[in-house]
């Protein structure tokens, strides 16, 4: 059987003070994942320098990484300096969508039915007790 290795972490809300950890989180997700998902909050206000911060750490992987952009990294309406930062690492992106029942994300390149797969084998897993 096939494993695929997913790294995932979100609200990382990074700056210039959480540098030195998110550089360390990276680090250790390099020898341990196949695929790295990042789901929203990469700032803590929408900064590209707090984006660098995010960015320069991932690109120092040598396995695809993939983010998805919430709300705080629309607080500084610099979407597109953000994403030019992330185009730049060649990370995988897409901003988050609002409407009226909520907000929803989609990261693409990434089919949905990966996700409900893996959903539903660790819900399996966390049920057999293993």
């Amino acid at each position: 059987m096939t494993c695929i290795r997913i790294a995932a972490a979100g609200d990382l809300h990074a700056d210039q003070r959480t540098r030195s950890r998110i550089e360390e989180a990276f680090a250790h997700v390099a020898g341990a994942a196949d695929v790295v998902l990042l789901a929203g909050d990469l700032t803590a206000h929408g900064e590209p320098d707090e984006m660098e911060v995010v960015a320069s750490a991932a690109a120092g992987l040598d396995l695809p990484v993939y983010a998805v952009l919430g709300n705080h990294d629309h607080h500084a309406n610099r979407v597109d300096e953000l994403t030019r930062l992330l185009e730049q690492k060649k990370i995988e992106y897409e901003a988050i969508a609002s409407s009226g029942l909520g907000e929803a994300a989609w990261i693409w390149g990434l089919p949905l039915v990966l996700g409900f797969v893996f959903w539903a084998w660790m819900m399996r897993r966390m049920s057999a007790g293993g």
